[in-house]
C-alpha cells in the first residue's frame, strides 16, 4: 500500500477589502490540478466581488480544500463642497460629515468639523471600515475698504453737500437708486450708501440737517 501525501492548501483568514480593490487568492504550486468555485481551474484566482470562495486541489489520489470568505466596505462620500471666496474676516465651517470612524484634516485635527478663517487649501480624508476617502476646497478672500461718508452733519439752507463713496468698488447704490461713486445733497434726509467689491458687500449712512436763515427785516425808515 502506498500513500500519497499533499500539503493543506491556505487561502489566508477571511478578509474584508475596499470597495474597488482586488485580491489575488493564490493555491500554490505542486498540486496536479485546482478546482475553484467558479469552475475557474487556475492556480491563482482574482476576486473583486465579496462572496465565499473555495479551493480544491488534488495531488494523486489526495484531494484538499480550503476556503476564504471575502467582504467589501463601501467608499465613504465625502463632499466639502464647491470653492469658495469669502468676505473680509468671515469664517466657514467645513463638516466632513457624521458616522465615520476617523478623520483627519490638513493641520492634524480629527474633529468632524473645521473652522476656516483664513485663505487656503483645505482637505480632509474619512475612514469608514478598511476604506480611507477624502475631498478638498479652496477657499479664497475678497477684501472691501470701509466706505465712510462721514459724521452726520448740519448744513445752512441752501449749501450743498457732495457725499463721496469712494473709488476702487465694482459697484454703488445710493437709497435713492443712483449708481455714481457721489451723490450731491441738497435736502434733509438720511443718506446711505452700499458698495460691492468682489463677493463683498460695505455700507455707510450719514443725516443731513438744515438750519433755516433766519427772517430778519426793518421795518419802516426812521428819524431819530
Amino acid at each position: 500500500v502506498d500513500y500519497d501525501t499533499i500539503p493543506l492548501i491556505v487561502l489566508g483568514n477571511d478578509t474584508t477589502l475596499c470597495e474597488g480593490d482586488t485580491v489575488l487568492l493564490n493555491g500554490g504550486s505542486g498540486y496536479d490540478s485546482y478546482l475553484w468555485q467558479d469552475g475557474s481551474t487556475d492556480s491563482t484566482l482574482l476576486v473583486d466581488t465579496p462572496g465565499t470562495y473555495w479551493l480544491e486541489t488534488t495531488l494523486g489520489v489526495c484531494i484538499t480544500r480550503d476556503t476564504v470568505i471575502i467582504n467589501f466596505d463601501s467608499i465613504p462620500n465625502i463632499n466639502l463642497g464647491a470653492d469658495t471666496t469669502l468676505c473680509n474676516s468671515e469664517t466657514i465651517i467645513l463638516n466632513a460629515g457624521s458616522g465615520f470612524s476617523g478623520y483627519q484634516w490638513q493641520d492634524g485635527s480629527i474633529g468632524s468639523t473645521f473652522m476656516v478663517n483664513n485663505p487656503d487649501t483645505f482637505w480632509v480624508e474619512v475612514t469608514s471600515g478598511v476604506c480611507i476617502s477624502g475631498d478638498s476646497i479652496v477657499v479664497d478672500y475678497d477684501t472691501i475698504p470701509l466706505i465712510d461718508l462721514g459724521s452726520d452733519t448740519t448744513l445752512c439752507e441752501g449749501d450743498t453737500v457732495l457725499l463721496n463713496g469712494g473709488s476702487g468698488y465694482d459697484s454703488y447704490l445710493w437709497q435713492g437708486g443712483s449708481t455714481d461713486s457721489t451723490l450731491l445733497v441738497d435736502t434733509p434726509g438720511t443718506f446711505w450708501l452700499e458698495t460691492t467689491l468682489g463677493v463683498c458687500v460695505t455700507n455707510d449712512s450719514i443725516t443731513v440737517s438744515f438750519d433755516y436763515l433766519p427772517n430778519v427785516s426793518i421795518i419802516g425808515d426812521t428819524v431819530i
